[in-house]
């Protein structure tokens, strides 16, 4: 590679001192064709392992033209604000670019001797607190559409992770504390939770797969002398199936349309105490109280197996 003297490098910038470059002032000098030209003619071009290996090698140490200085603080200013903007790093591609390079992407895989580079290349790099707390900031308000979440949703459909990437995963998390450590989801995120659980079901059924059923035996025997010894026509798991209410994402044990009749059944794990309910069994009965104003709302209270009671939800 040629290298130019000091003295020559001298007298070209001696020589285009107060020279006006030709493009200067014009956002795009070049015309559509010309740009085509030029991108034409680099396609398929890829520099050797050598060439890169030797311009890395000129830009090492004092060679590199940035070499011991650094930006003022009105350059940083600039910068941060001509790269404010909706992403981590600032920059915001339009909706028109974005879909170029959706298909310019597409169809594309990355051989494996790409991922091992990449892989090798960010082995040991670990995001600071403060990155964290920049990225953090910048995804704020962000929402993915339901059309990226159901795009996301199948990339990921089937994919199995190996023991070998799943040990890496539990690795590479230890002694770090959980995103959501001592945090509670909201009513509203737990009711979506469910109704999600629910359809995940539904579509695992629908395609061939099997799930155990989840139900207390007893309690439906129960249901059953209820039903016969007062006329009622209670749907629970045995007969018809739990009704299922969708707004609310819950399974109800006993419910009887034509009598407006609800029935819950509530083992020991529902309780702290025998006669005190768990703060999330009193959230469901509210929450199924409010949804269902003009049913009559009875639990039966099977805390001790030997001795059940049948309560009114007042």
């Amino acid at each position: 590679m040629r290298t130019l003297s000091e003295e020559t490098k001298k007298k070209i910038s001696d020589s285009l001192k107060g020279h006006i470059p030709w493009n200067k002032g014009m956002k795009n000098p070049y015309s559509e064709e010309q740009l085509k030209r030029l991108s034409n003619s680099h396609k398929g071009n890829r520099q050797t392992e050598e060439t890169k290996r030797k311009i890395s090698e000129k830009m090492k140490g004092e060679n590199n033209p940035f070499y011991g200085k650094k930006h003022s603080e009105e350059d940083v200013k600039k910068m941060r604000k001509n790269h404010s903007g909706g992403t981590p790093i600032g920059f915001k591609h339009t909706d028109e670019m974005r879909r170029k390079l959706s298909e310019v992407k597409k169809g594309k895989k990355m051989d494996e001797e790409t991922k091992k580079k990449i892989s090798k290349a960010n082995k040991g790099k670990c995001i600071s607190e403060k990155q964290r707390k920049q990225i953090s900031e910048a995804r704020k308000g962000m929402k993915f559409t339901e059309e990226h979440r159901k795009k996301i949703g199948e990339s990921k459909r089937g994919i199995k992770l190996t023991e070998e990437h799943k040990r890496k995963i539990s690795k590479g998390n230890k002694g770090r504390d959980a995103w959501n450590k001592d945090k509670s989801c909201s009513e509203e995120t737990k009711r979506k939770l469910r109704i999600s659980s629910i359809r995940r079901i539904e579509e695992q059924i629908k395609n061939g797969g099997q799930i155990k059923p989840n139900y207390n035996m007893l309690a439906c025997k129960i249901f059953e002398d209820i039903n016969k010894t007062y006329n009622l026509l209670g749907q629970h798991a045995e007969n018809g199936g739990e009704y299922k209410v969708e707004d609310l994402g819950y399974f109800l044990d006993y419910f009887d349309k034509r009598n407006l009749v609800i029935i819950e059944y509530y083992e020991k794990h529902h309780y702290k105490d025998e006669n005190i309910l768990t703060e999330k069994t009193l959230q469901r009965e509210k929450e199924i109280k409010e949804y269902f104003p003009h049913y009559q709302f009875l639990r039966i209270n099977a805390y001790d197996k030997n001795n059940l009671r049948i309560e009114n939800v007042s």
